[in-house]
């Protein structure tokens, strides 16, 4: 099994799916300092929650007695914890493993509605607290994008994920404020990688290559509907324009978040 440097950082690309976790991730691993592994299937995620849990029980009853030699097994789990779980991170997801750079600061991996495992890591990877990106875009868009990959999704269901993924972050933000950051793709999209940098890079400490600014700036869509062979809806029916104007918290939400209100006129 592969050991990973004690000082890297755990960073957790989370969020709406269709939301620009794929290109957040592509995008940092790029960075020398930045090694993020893929998604890992839902099944395997509450396998590995489960997993984790029951070891770190099973450490902390024996830990609960005055033996010396069973408390210092105790401290020994919770400094190995982080290295099982970069392991399981690069082994048991859906991609091929990327091997850690030599100049590693921040080691980690994306997923979609990761946020709702925000307790479990923030219990497990206590040696380096980690740092999480949540990627959020307008309802419509994500809405769209993802009914045209899965139809069976209706409108109420992805509503009622979305904001619950929003009120998610918002919990992360209350706990973790300086840990926690987010990426509008609206945001990104109307005011460009600038917004990229404020945003992720630099609370990160991190930054872009003088050399490959303008590779990065001008990088085209990728994961898109297209990629995947289907068509995108562009437009909502009537009844689904009818449920938004019903619930408007749905937008009102996403507003909250943007700091280019330019990027939310049609």
């Amino acid at each position: 099994m592969a050991t990973y440097p004690d000082q890297a950082i755990p960073l957790l690309i989370v969020g709406r799916q269709r939301a620009g976790t794929r290109f957040i991730t592509d995008f940092m691993n790029e960075l020398d300092e930045v090694t993020l592994q893929g998604e890992l299937p839902n099944p395997v995620m509450r396998h590995i929650e489960q997993f984790m849990n029951s070891v770190n029980k099973y450490y902390d009853k024996v830990a609960a007695s005055d033996d010396d030699r069973k408390q210092r097994e105790q401290r020994r789990w919770q400094l190995k914890r982080e290295q099982l779980l970069f392991a399981l991170w690069a082994n048991c997801g859906q991609s091929d493993r990327v091997e850690p750079s030599r100049d590693i600061k921040y080691y980690g991996y994306k997923r979609p509605n990761n946020e709702f495992y925000f307790d479990f890591y923030e219990q497990m990877l206590q040696h380096n607290k980690p740092r999480y990106v949540y990627c959020i875009r307008n309802f419509t868009d994500n809405y769209l994008s993802i009914v045209s990959r899965w139809p069976e999704r209706d409108i109420k269901q992805v509503s009622d994920d979305y904001l619950a993924s929003v009120r998610q972050y918002q919990a992360m933000k209350a706990s973790a404020s300086d840990r926690v950051f987010l990426f509008n793709l609206d945001d990104f999209s109307a005011i460009g990688l600038s917004y990229l940098e404020r945003q992720v890079l630099a609370p990160l400490g991190l930054s872009i290559p003088d050399n490959s600014r303008t590779d990065f700036a001008h990088r085209p869509p990728i994961n898109t509907a297209a990629d995947v062979g289907v068509t995108r809806r562009d437009t909502l029916t009537q009844s689904e324009n009818d449920f938004l104007n019903s619930h408007p918290e749905t937008n009102t939400i996403f507003e909250s978040l943007s700091i280019a209100p330019k990027a939310q006129e049609t």
